[in-house]
């Protein structure tokens, strides 16, 4: 686990740009050195339009996933990933040896390294399952947006650089953020309508508690079991729990709270 910007210095990230940068060396090694005898494609000419097929594709994609991004880390996963697949299809063109040692080292980095965590700072209460259920239960004018996670999924992991700078921003005192680890008590996920399986694409959810109730989550579960994919830039967590405080109903409940305190303070 890193810190803020630390993490990007850290060996996943180094050992991916290493590899990027040896797709010339290997390139040379075929052209140069074994001629273009061991690919599909004899000529320096072919070579190029290969290349500029990928990396003009690759291109259009990590603008999109950029745009699309929820944090830097999941656009570094995403660009990495697309770009690992370019170089190990140019590196089949170019020489099936090269491809083989590519694809070895491939599944070593997969093996060996991780993703970091962002571990910088943040204003989360962490939950256990005991606290968890006191806390969604309590009607004490505090809203409670709360994160459920679980360590091994990529989507929590990238998504926690952007709740933890919204916690900085949004926390007060009627308002606070949570996490709970639905990976170490996935018996709590039950009691919350949640999907820990990988394929059901349901974590993270996010759970606004108001009041002792659920008033709004990401992503949506309908009655009957079905949901719709979550969205989670910044902007549409923003918006989707009005974190800024431009709905009506937002406004009314604050004011509502406010005269309550007033009145016990009489």
């Amino acid at each position: 686990m890193m810190g803020s910007g630390a993490r990007f210095l850290g060996p996943y990230y180094l050992c991916h740009f290493v590899l990027i940068l040896s797709y010339p060396l290997a390139r040379l090694y075929a052209i140069n050195h074994k001629g273009l005898r061991g690919g599909l494609v004899h000529t320096v000419g072919e070579v190029e339009s290969w290349e500029k097929q990928a990396f003009s594709l690759l291109g259009i994609v990590a603008v999109v996933k950029f745009l699309k991004r929820q944090s830097l880390d999941s656009f570094f996963a995403d660009f990495f990933l697309y770009m690992k697949v370019a170089i190990v299809v140019l590196a089949f063109v170019l020489d099936v040896r090269i491809f083989s040692w590519y694809w070895m080292v491939y599944m070593v980095m997969f093996v060996l390294l991780q993703q970091p965590r962002y571990s910088g700072p943040s204003k989360f209460v962490h939950y256990t399952p005991a606290s968890l259920n006191e806390a969604t239960k309590l009607d004490d004018g505090v809203s409670r947006l709360i994160e459920f996670h679980a360590a091994w999924s990529p989507p929590c992991l990238h998504l926690e650089p952007a709740m933890a700078e919204l916690s900085l921003k949004y926390t007060k005192e009627d308002f606070k953020f949570g996490k709970f680890d639905v990976g170490r008590w996935p018996f709590v996920a039950k009691t919350y309508s949640i999907s820990t399986s990988a394929m059901a694409n349901q974590l993270p959810t996010l759970i606004l508690f108001k009041g002792g109730k659920e008033v709004a989550r990401i992503p949506h579960v309908f009655k009957d079991g079905s949901f719709v994919r979550g969205r989670y830039r910044k902007k549409d967590i923003v918006t989707g729990f009005d974190l800024d405080g431009k709905s009506k109903l937002q406004r009314s409940g604050r004011k509502g709270s406010k005269k309550d305190s007033k009145k016990k303070n009489k």
